[in-house]
């Protein structure tokens, strides 16, 4: 999309590459290409998934069942995956009708997540830069009531021994020293997810869903609060065998990462 931002043969009244994607998706113009994290991927991200895979080979799904997945996301109506546009013989940009009004629309939001085998837990709204000493009070606020009762859940699973595991990615202020002494006085397991991994993580798919979701109101949001609203009952009315069904794909994920010697995977 930004190639057509900056060409002024394809894009000569100079839209704006999020009113480029709109526009190409109110076309029914769309294309699905692989995630940029994925093709950011250097020799050596290869060879630590390939290694994270090797090390997970075992898992089973009563093992990830353990998993507790947190991340932080941008939301807005839109489906799944990166569109991009693709002109007709001697089209322009112009001929598409532009709405103006996405220029106004607002719609996106940050929030920030979590999921265990036994459902959605609270989603928060984040209104500025997640920083560590945020991100760690945004565990302690919504993570660290919800605990005791995930933790007599992973219990009844696999006995006493049994130790949750908080997965996110490796954001900087993930790894700070408050928010891994925090992890350690929980309880937590420890587990070193690699990056450039959203194929691996389920979360990705349940943020998919629920941009796909609110892409089908499309025609009732007006603001940021509107896709908040509607965000929540979204994702507080997703279905508990949806997600059952994606810690189970965890082991074939993994083994597909394992075949695929670190490669992308397609989930």
């Amino acid at each position: 999309m930004r190639d057509i931002e900056s060409d002024r043969i394809l894009n000569p009244e100079g839209a704006s590459d999020d009113t480029i994607r709109r526009s190409a998706i109110q076309q029914g113009i769309i294309t699905m290409i692989r995630p940029k994290r994925l093709n950011e991927m250097t020799d050596k991200d290869i060879e630590l998934r390939k290694q994270f895979a090797r090390e997970h080979l075992e898992w089973t799904f009563d093992d990830w069942k353990l998993g507790l997945f947190a991340d932080e996301a941008d939301l807005f109506p839109t489906h799944s995956g990166k569109q991009y546009m693709r002109l007709k013989e001697n089209q322009c940009m112009s001929d598409l009708n532009i709405s103006k009004g996405w220029e106004q629309k607002k719609l996106t939001i940050k929030v920030w997540g979590i999921v265990s085998f036994w459902g959605v837990g609270p989603l928060v709204r984040i209104y500025d830069t997640m920083k560590g000493d945020k991100y760690l009070k945004t565990l302690e606020t919504n993570l660290e009531p919800i605990l005791p009762d995930l933790k007599r859940r992973a219990v009844a699973i696999v006995g006493h021994k049994a130790k949750l595991i908080l997965i996110d990615d490796n954001a900087k202020y993930h790894r700070v020293v408050d928010v891994k002494n925090w992890k350690e006085k929980m309880g937590f397991s420890s587990i070193v997810w690699p990056s450039y991994s959203p194929d691996i993580n389920i979360i990705e798919n349940i943020w998919s869903l629920v941009q796909d979701k609110l892409y089908d109101l499309l025609d009732i949001l007006e603001t940021p609060d509107d896709t908040w609203k509607y965000a929540q009952e979204i994702w507080h009315n997703l279905e508990s065998s949806y997600i059952c069904n994606l810690y189970k794909s965890l082991p074939d994920r993994i083994k597909d990462l394992y075949k695929n010697k670190g490669g992308p995977i397609h989930y």
